[in-house]
């Protein structure tokens, strides 16, 4: 069992949550504006606004107690990098980095378009948590920018 300190598990939820709060914080605040209005569709749109953000918050809460348990209880191991996507330069779509990494002779695979992978070559590896009875279900605290050393 890996035991994380206070410090690390806030640093997971402050890299995973707070990064989300300014546009929740908007939607807070469209919440508060329209709910003065004396209109019903717009206090309708108010409620609808505060839920969506109030939602946001709490799936960004439970993904990062998720993550916080796989490092704690899962088991640690080294991914490559076995190849990186770029897409054509009008795209909007970001690179895609493949890793692969191997549980008891058998070949995982798996594919990230985070932009800290931006450093990373062909052969790069790192770190990542899995659950023993389920490898295929991962966390890659470097996606998150988080260091876990």
């Amino acid at each position: 069992m890996n035991k994380l300190t206070f410090l690390k598990k806030l640093e997971i939820y402050t890299k995973l949550v707070v990064p989300f709060l300014p546009g929740i914080l908007i939607l807070m605040s469209i919440f508060m504006v329209l709910s003065d209005q004396s209109s019903k569709e717009l206090i309708d749109a108010a409620w609808i606004l505060f839920f969506v953000g109030l939602f946001l918050v709490i799936r960004k809460l439970i993904l990062a107690i998720r993550y916080i348990k796989m490092v704690e209880y899962g088991k640690r191991l080294e991914a490559t990098l076995i190849d990186i996507i770029k897409p054509p330069e009008d795209s909007t779509n970001k690179i895609a980095y493949h890793f692969e990494y191997i549980i008891d002779n058998e070949n995982y695979y798996f594919i990230t378009k985070s932009i800290y992978m931006s450093d990373f070559f062909i052969g790069s590896k790192t770190t990542i948590f899995y659950l023993k009875n389920n490898p295929s279900n991962i966390f890659i605290p470097a996606t998150s920018a988080i260091n876990l050393h």
